[in-house]
């Protein structure tokens, strides 16, 4: 279990690199005062260290260290280590390499002696060639980690001892022939960490004491000032596994800080008669297909399961939890979740992240040229009409119908009521522009300055001025229809009188006077048609921007984008609702006859105007419909298929969620591809275990090994228990082995973990 960080000094000396450092200095660095340099580490909270003499290796100091801290419970852990002296090319300077064995027993400790005295270098200025050095190695037959000194940036000046001036130490570096690289001071640790992350190489770093006079620890010597640091933070095992784990993964293990404990952190379960620590970091289960590992991350964040098989395992099982976290501060991804939504919705994120998009001045544009188009098209319909009437007309003058009747004869056009408020549509639109000027003045100082909210009332007092007259028009107008329909009403009334009362020669007069009068009116209309000129309507210019909402979260913004605002050209979209023999303007206002206009429309139906209507509705409807799109913060596009989308709902979940407790997923991995889990979605992960403990069921050996999980639960089939547990972080050996179990269980396990952890041994 990684759940705390553990202090680490690799380069402490003892008396057996008396040969080549000055007289005395390390003379009491030795077994007998032993009790000197564990004191000190425990004083200095150093868990785990190493004696890395000069070319050298005393077994014996080896020994009594271990039996030191074991009597005493000291709660130490020790590593076998030497400081050789390498040359890596002929002409150049010798780097100091610490060397750090896998050494688990005093045997192992012996060869390592044996093989260093059988290859002893005596002058101080000796030093192994690589040919030497790498069979010296191989003698020894034990795992390895080298750690090159750096004294500096591999773009400064370079000193002796330094990597950078005994080779090309990027390159010895970058290809893994050096495992990590030791500083000597903080300033160094930046300057390094720059330049690798400029070559986006990892920053594998580690710091030590270099001590030479125990009793001074952690300084190098009494003469010496005090170290601004001394020894290397790291969350792992204090064992060489552990070591090698947080070289394999620096970004987690080297340069992350303590986890936040915070108050809904589930810190243990209960299962099959075991207690299960679990860790504030990443928590990963693992198992068989079919074991239940669904079921157990169901239990982890319900506390009331409805389904029948989680409510079955957790009797079977005896599960208990010592908290669950709150809803609020809980987010649950189960297993199907996000590919259910997508094939139900095409999206994998909730409707409430998008705003709706206002489409009012879509419409208003829409209806109004389609206003105008139609007034036009029946304008010319009943234009044709009438000079048709006109031209078929055989009305004859009758000199004899021409006298006066007993009653009047009153007549009027037959549209004398039809009248059109023309500011029908400009009373609502100021209406609204003034209401929403309200709206914003209404808003404050939280949104304008001073200056600002003036401007807005100045512009509300010039707008009314404007509205208050096209109110009155409007008034004025609907004042006049209404007269209008009160004479035709009286008119229509007096000519059913008059004609009930009339003789015969008295009603063949007046019908007489009303046809010639109608005669009369349409060609003096006609003739004032044709005297006027008439523009096409024209399709009004949106603004930038129409159509689309933009709603900010988190990084992100989720952008709902209305079919119409991609359209480069409205008005030919709108003419493709028309049959194809009419997707022209100019067509359509050719129009003369109800006949065409039915041949415009598609599957028209009378009245004409009816089906118009009803077109404009659909194409309304049609241009009103949204797609939703996810942009990142550079307002680059996310994608839009389910692996692409999945990819981008984990970045943004795991993202900025301070509050959050406890993130919880069931397979994350499903549908996005394995470079995009090893690139991308182990990084969100990591980037969200300092701030939230997160649980997950996978079957990715990428999300265990590459994702460098804090506590691994191994779920197994049990024989006398219905599951066995075992559990721990990745270089665990008390609680079961724990990389055997992922090798072992999972597909590609194995060469996850041979990719990760070169000088790990081979797992068969």
């Amino acid at each position: 279990m990684l759940n705390q960080l553990i202090n680490v000094d690799l380069h402490i000396h003892s008396k057996a690199s008396a040969y080549k450092e000055p007289k005395g200095l390390v003379s009491e660095c030795d077994s007998e005062h032993s009790h000197v340099l564990l004191s000190a580490l425990r004083e200095n909270d150093i868990t785990l260290f190493s004696i890395t003499d000069h070319n050298r290796f005393d077994d014996q100091l080896y020994e009594a260290l271990y039996s030191k801290i074991e009597s005493d419970h000291l709660g130490l852990s020790l590593l076998a280590g030497v400081e050789f002296d390498v040359k890596f090319e002929p002409d150049r300077d010798i780097a100091h390499v610490i060397t750090i064995f896998d050494a688990k027993s005093a045997d192992d400790r012996l060869r390592i002696k044996r093989a260093i005295e059988k290859n002893l270098i005596k002058d101080k200025g000796d030093y192994y060639d690589i040919p030497s050095f790498e069979a010296l190695l191989k003698q020894i037959k034990l795992n390895t980690i080298l750690i090159a000194h750096q004294h500096s940036g591999f773009n400064g000046s370079q000193k002796k001892r330094s990597l950078g001036r005994a080779t090309n130490g990027l390159n010895a570096y970058k290809f893994g022939y050096i495992d990590a690289l030791e500083y000597n001071k903080p300033v160094v640790q930046g300057i390094l960490r720059s330049e690798l992350s400029n070559l986006e190489l990892p920053a594998r770093m580690v710091i030590g004491s270099d001590c030479h006079q125990w009793s001074c620890y952690p300084k190098h010597d009494e003469a010496a000032e005090a170290k601004e640091a001394f020894c290397t933070k790291m969350r792992a095992l204090p064992t060489f596994k552990g070591l090698l784990m947080a070289l394999t993964s620096p970004h987690t293990r080297l340069r992350a800080g303590a986890y936040d404990m915070r108050p809904d952190y589930i810190s243990e379960i209960k299962l099959c008669g075991a207690t299960i620590p679990m860790s504030p970091g990443i928590n990963v289960i693992i198992g068989e297909n079919g074991i239940g590992k669904s079921s157990l991350l169901t239990l982890l964040a319900e506390q009331s399961p409805k389904q029948k098989w989680v409510k079955t395992l957790k009797s079977r099982t005896e599960f208990s939890c010592n908290r669950h976290p709150d809803k609020a501060n809980l987010k649950f991804v189960s297993q199907g979740q996000l590919q259910g939504d997508y094939n139900k919705n095409g999206k994998v994120f909730d409707d409430s992240l998008f705003e709706e998009v206002s489409n009012s001045s879509f419409e208003d544009a829409v209806r109004n040229f389609s206003s105008s188009l139609k007034s036009r098209i029946a304008a010319n319909i009943n234009a044709a009409t009438k000079m048709s009437a006109v031209g078929e007309s055989a009305l004859t003058l009758q000199p004899s119908l021409e006298g006066t009747t007993y009653s009047f004869v009153v007549s009027c056009p037959e549209d004398f009521t039809n009248v059109t408020n023309k500011w029908t549509a400009p009373n609502q639109s100021l209406s609204t522009i003034t209401t929403k000027i309200d709206t914003e003045i209404g808003r404050g100082s939280s949104y304008y300055t001073d200056e600002e909210i003036k401007h807005l009332q100045e512009a509300k007092r010039q707008l009314e001025i404007v509205s208050s007259r096209v109110k009155d028009s409007f008034k004025e107008v609907n004042s006049e229809a209404l007269v209008k329909g009160v004479i035709s009403n009286s008119i229509k009334a007096y000519d059913q009188r008059t004609e009930q009362r009339s003789s015969e020669e008295d009603n063949e007069k007046a019908a007489y006077k009303k046809a010639k009068r109608s005669f009369v009116d349409d060609v003096v209309w006609l003739a004032q048609q044709s005297s006027v000129e008439k523009n096409p309507p024209v399709f009004p210019v949106l603004d930038n921007g129409a159509g689309v909402s933009q709603k900010p979260s988190q990084g992100f913004k989720f952008v709902r984008r209305a079919k119409y605002s991609d359209s480069s050209d409205l008005l030919g979209d709108f003419l493709q609702c028309f049959n194809k023999a009419y997707q022209n303007i100019d067509k359509l206002l050719s129009i003369q006859s109800v006949e065409d206009i039915t041949s415009a429309i598609p599957s028209c139906a009378k009245p004409w105007e009816t089906s118009f209507d009803t077109m404009v509705d659909k194409f309304i409807k049609a241009q009103e419909c949204v797609t939703d799109t996810i942009m990142d913060v550079e307002s680059a596009k996310m994608g839009n298929t389910l692996g692409e989308m999945s990819l981008t709902y984990y970045r943004y979940a795991t993202s900025a969620q301070a509050s959050l407790s406890v993130f919880m997923a069931d397979q994350p991995e499903d549908n996005i591809s394995n470079n995009r889990v090893s690139s991308y979605l182990t990084d969100y992960f990591n980037d969200l275990r300092s701030r939230s403990q997160v649980v997950i069921v996978t079957h990715s050996p990428l999300l265990v090994v590459n994702q460098d999980a804090d506590n691994v639960i191994v779920l197994k089939q049990g024989t006398d228990k219905p599951l066995d547990v075992s559990f721990g972080c990745l270089e665990s050996n008390d609680t079961g082995v724990i990389l055997e179990e992922v090798a072992d269980i999972m597909d590609g396990g194995k060469e996850a973990i041979r990719k990760r952890m070169r000088a790990y041994e081979a797992i068969d």
